[in-house]
């Protein structure tokens, strides 16, 4: 009898011409047992090794021959050269051999499953059909979010979108852009087992896995979830689109070998299989329950950040005396004096603009969109209860919105918005009616700057090279008003590059401000110069405020001052005080107290009293890649370090001190004892910092690399640092102030991207960036290879991802990167992870029932570099790698 074999996704298929038909096992939804092998068949049995292909070649060709000294025949050539070819087949195709080897022994337990099953468990006969699955579209990550539906439009205008293509913005960096993440390299990106798309390599990819709420009941782990069919003959056989298109399949096989106590499992990433041993105490009891979904919640309870390296005028004061800004996709609300924040979190994306209506309470937020996170659109919310008031433009905006403003001239009851893809449509809104007035083209580039005039129905927008004025004209057939665009004529006047910043006069003119420093005052009639200051500044103008003395206060991209000027324009003083570390001028508004806040270009605010002879910090934040995060166990206090060479210490509140570095960092521990934090850079070299003084005190170059991960020893007389050139350094503590290095820990075969130390300090558990599982004993530096020496030890931390106990937090279509940190909590009934999909999760601990349910708290619009729990157990701290965010997280 021949057999011909193929595997397709998430099922196989078997073929014979004995009996002329097809059997299709569906192994999507299966998980093994060792009751699936009663035989105690062996898995090298069913695989096809190069080994078993050189024993059939010999067969093929009659064994072995003595006379090798003798000339070889054509056949002899032949059958050589065929089976270098089959060996070159098999070694491209690793991974399409472990789907043979899963299709094979899914099989084999398939054709018991035709008879009454016995334990508990049904026929096939009585199984209930499976359900339908959704018609979705899946990306990379798993899931593609479908559009949510239109807003409901009154008699109006209708947007005209034909021809607008949703444009994906970024959310996930490419490889090349990955390079400076920490533990990423070329080498670590390439080097996987194969890039075959067999099934093995989709990844769990069900519409489910998205839930916050997802049940368990369907993670039986027998043979009841095995579907056959039979096509082409015989009184089984059924109509092979019955069910539609199978599942991909589920990639973690459980089992506990029969004479073992332990449970054991294997994940696959990307191909290859991770085999995970877990302890005694994981086999006892009800399995379902470990991947229930917790009670808890994740509320932000405190935000430090504001998006200022990028976007203008987003510093508000509204009526309750708080401060609106936005970080993130988190709109924050900020009482500077009573030291509290109110949070509105209902975007799903970056917020990229923001607006205060004329009534200072109701204001208006736009966001970016993807086909991940949802579409572009803007949200008008009320700044006291937070209730969102409307939603505009889902179905219309097709990038993101870039600017937005209330109109004023009737009390607010328009807003207009630009949007940031291609075509740079302006559009205005009745908000409260969800309808569009009009749109316009607004120009061939982007428009940065957006304001709508103090007392008549006129908008003025800047960008590259001009300004713009557009007015609103009543149509004479009772429809919709429409837009008048004009060009500011520049005549003899330089053309600056980009037109920064716009206000108006008293008397109803326009002010701008741009790129060679020079301020404009236009006429708004004529579109023509009535005045020009040159070289106001040197540099870029971002800021013109209109204080309450009818003067105004002007300020610079590069200069660390603001200066005051009359309502003529004279230069009557300067405001200085901005440190350097800040940045430049963003933004500079004034509260009814006369506070004055000044949001910066490093994405820092900054406050300074009526006087305004200095000025505090209201708001310190990080400014590129966030990667560094460690608790401070004693004091609840935390430390953060990133790319822009900043170290920072925070207590709930605020920032206690910075310090200015010479090197981009990438990660840090505390001590548990002495009052020192390491820090770990990205060229190789790492460092001590006394917490009292600031100082470094030691510094050392073991490395060209960088070290990705720092983690001192419970007992506090080791440091471990994993590094990007595969290996983990030893170093012995000596009186808090001297590090001896002890040796360095080599078997990974890629970078060292997690560390955690046993309860005793005397065993290191690692992972590595190609999804190795390695233990070590740190005083001699030698691998443990044994896992019966490991599986029941007790952990200090558990900050590796790679573990049997979390083996429920991977998603389906993960490819290995996709989660960057957990940390479980105190008591050891909760575990916290961040992702590459700005998702914070909190699970259940432990967690090692495949697709564990979870809470998600949101907030983070790109990848969550780092998650930690404070010290009571019920705080949680993440750190987000572009958007610069750190966010506390109150579990409720």
């Amino acid at each position: 009898m021949s057999r011909r074999t193929s595997v397709q996704t998430g099922r196989a298929r078997f073929t014979g011409p004995e009996d002329d038909c097809s059997v299709i096992i569906d192994y999507s939804e299966y998980s093994l047992s060792d009751k699936d092998f009663p035989d105690g068949t062996d898995d090298s049995l069913i695989s096809g090794s190069s080994s078993s292909l050189d024993r059939m070649n010999d067969e093929e060709n009659g064994g072995g021959r003595p006379g090798g000294g003798r000339k070889k025949t054509q056949r002899e050539i032949d059958l050589e050269k065929r089976v270098t070819d089959l060996e070159n087949q098999v070694s491209a195709l690793n991974d399409e051999i472990a789907n043979l080897k899963f299709a094979l022994a899914a099989y084999s337990a398939a054709a018991r499953a035709h008879e009454p099953l016995t334990n508990g468990h049904v026929s096939n006969a009585s199984k209930p059909p499976l359900p339908q699955r959704a018609n979705k579209s899946f990306t990379k990550a798993g899931y593609t979010a479908e559009k949510p539906p239109a807003p409901v439009r009154t008699p109006g205008r209708t947007p005209s979108t034909s021809g607008r293509k949703y444009v994906q913005a970024a959310t996930k960096r490419t490889p090349s852009e990955r390079s400076l993440r920490p533990g990423v390299s070329k080498e670590s990106l390439i080097r996987t087992p194969s890039q075959s798309t067999g099934a093995l390599n989709n990844g769990w990819r069900s519409t489910e896995s998205l839930s916050r709420g997802r049940s368990t009941e369907n993670l039986s782990m027998s043979r009841s979830n095995l579907a056959i069919k039979k096509i082409g003959g015989g009184e089984n056989a059924v109509d092979k689109g019955a069910r539609g298109q199978p599942p991909p399949p589920l990639h973690i096989k459980r089992w506990i070998p029969e004479g073992r106590e332990e449970a054991q499992a294997k994940l696959f990433l990307k191909g290859r299989a991770v085999t995970m041993f877990g302890p005694v105490e994981f086999t006892q009891g009800r399995v379902e329950a470990v991947g229930a979904e917790p009670a808890e919640e994740l509320v932000p309870e405190w935000v430090f950040g504001y998006r200022g390296k990028d976007c203008r005028n987003n510093l508000l004061v509204v009526s309750t005396g708080e401060v609106a800004y936005f970080v993130a996709a988190i709109a924050v609300l900020y009482n500077p004096r009573d030291m509290t924040q109110r949070h509105y979190t209902q975007h799903t994306h970056d917020i990229k603009s923001i607006a205060l209506h004329p009534d200072t309470i109701t204001v208006a937020t736009g966001q970016m969109g993807n086909e991940l996170k949802g579409p572009a659109h803007v949200r008008v919310w009320n700044g006291l209860t937070l209730e969102t008031l409307a939603v505009l433009g889902e179905d219309f905006f097709v990038k993101s919105v870039s600017c937005i403003a209330f109109s004023k001239w009737d009390s607010g009851a328009r807003l207009v918005a630009v949007d940031d893809g291609p075509e740079h449509i302006l559009s205005l809104w009745n908000w409260e009616t969800n309808t569009i007035v009009d749109e316009i083209k607004a120009s061939n580039d982007p428009v940065i700057i957006l304001e709508y005039h103090p007392s008549i129905d006129l908008i003025v927008g800047a960008g590259k090279q001009a300004i713009f004025f557009f007015n609103i004209v009543p149509s004479s057939d009772d429809q919709n008003d429409r837009i008048i665009k004009k060009t500011g004529i520049f005549e003899k006047q330089e053309k600056p590059k980009f037109i920064t910043a716009v206000a108006f006069t008293p008397n109803g003119s326009a002010i701008s401000g741009d790129s060679l420093g020079n301020i404009i005052i236009w006429d708004i009639e004529t579109c023509r110069i009535e005045q020009a200051l040159d070289r106001v500044l040197e540099g870029p103008i971002s800021s013109i405020y209109p204080d309450s003395n009818d003067g105004y206060l002007v300020g610079g991209i590069d200069s660390p001052t603001i200066l005051e000027f009359d309502c003529d324009f004279n230069r009557i003083g300067v405001i200085d005080g901005i440190v350097e570390v800040v940045g430049g001028i963003r933004v500079i508004t004034i509260d009814n107290n006369g506070t004055m806040f000044v949001g910066t270009t490093k994405n820092c605010i900054l406050t300074s009293e009526p006087d305004y002879d200095s000025f505090n910090f209201a708001m310190m934040s990080h400014n590129r890649d966030l990667w560094g995060l460690t608790i401070d166990m004693s004091s609840g206090t935390f430390l953060t370090c990133g790319a822009d060479k900043l170290i920072v210490l925070w207590n709930r509140r605020q920032a206690e001190w910075y310090k200015q570095v010479e090197y981009a960092c990438i990660s840090a521990a505390f001590h548990p004892f002495y009052p020192i934090v390491a820090v770990g850079t990205e060229n190789g070299r790492w460092f001590v910092v006394h917490l009292n003084t600031q100082e470094i005190i030691t510094i050392h170059t073991d490395s060209k690399e960088q070290f990705n991960v720092l983690s001192f020893s419970p007992d506090g007389k080791w440091l471990a640092a994993g590094c990007q050139d595969k290996g983990t350094y030893i170093y012995r503590i000596h009186d808090g102030q001297r590090f001896s290095k002890v040796g360095k820990c080599i078997g990974h075969t890629s970078y060292v991207a997690h560390i955690d130390w046993s309860a005793d300090s005397n065993v290191l558990r690692t992972n590595s960036g190609d999804f190795e599982i390695l233990f070590w004993n740190p005083l001699r530096c030698k691998q443990i290879t044994n896992p019966d020496h490991t599986r029941n030890l007790e952990w200090y931390t558990h900050t590796c991802v790679l573990d049997y106990s979390v083996l429920g937090i991977w998603p389906e279509g993960a490819d290995g990167s996709d989660i960057n940190s957990v940390d479980r909590s105190i008591d050891q009934n909760l575990l916290v992870t961040a992702d590459d999909n700005a998702m914070v999760k909190l699970f259940n601990y432990p967690t090692y029932i495949p697709k564990a349910s979870f809470k998600v708290g949101q907030g983070h619009s790109s990848h969550v570099s780092k998650v930690r729990f404070l010290p009571d157990g019920r705080s949680v701290v993440s750190t987000g790698d572009i958007d610069n965010a750190i966010v506390i997280w109150a579990i409720q």
